[in-house]
């Protein structure tokens, strides 16, 4: 897959399964791209964190959107984890090709991983995991 992937053209689910279009969903939107698996130890500490900082940013920054991009093994391994500690945001099907995709595209090395993206791709925020552990809100108008 050498062309380069948008937020605008991912096909997505939400918690409930339901399919959404990019196009329809990110457009105008800060996207934050979550790259982390069930079985990474730092992934699951510093997932509760994503997701209390999303929910708790998603109220006063309508604009900001999150993607998990799984590194998980397995589909069902990636829907518990999604299901059980994520928040509610979006997750690339795991059978998606953009899911191996987005990893090459960002040059993804090792995770947890979070880049903030705008709705053509271009990386807002490289390395956004320490804006969300120290709950800077104020970041987000800076990405």
């Amino acid at each position: 897959m050498s062309a380069k992937i948008t937020p605008l053209s991912l096909t997505v689910q939400d918690k409930a399964r339901n399919v959404h279009k990019g196009s329809d969903v990110f457009k105008g939107k800060k996207i934050m791209l979550y790259f982390s698996a069930h079985w990474c130890p730092p992934c699951r500490t510093f997932t509760p964190a994503l997701a209390l900082f999303y929910e708790e940013a998603k109220a006063s920054h309508p604009n900001l959107e999150c993607v998990f991009v799984s590194c998980d093994r397995d589909e069902a391994s990636m829907l518990s984890y999604f299901n059980e500690s994520h928040g509610d945001y979006y997750v690339l099907p795991f059978n998606s090709e953009e899911r191996t995709g987005l990893a090459k595209q960002y040059q993804v090395s090792g995770i947890p991983c979070l880049i903030v993206v705008d709705e053509e791709g271009k990386v807002l925020k490289p390395n956004a995991r320490e804006d969300v552990q120290k709950g800077n809100f104020a970041a987000i108008n800076q990405w």
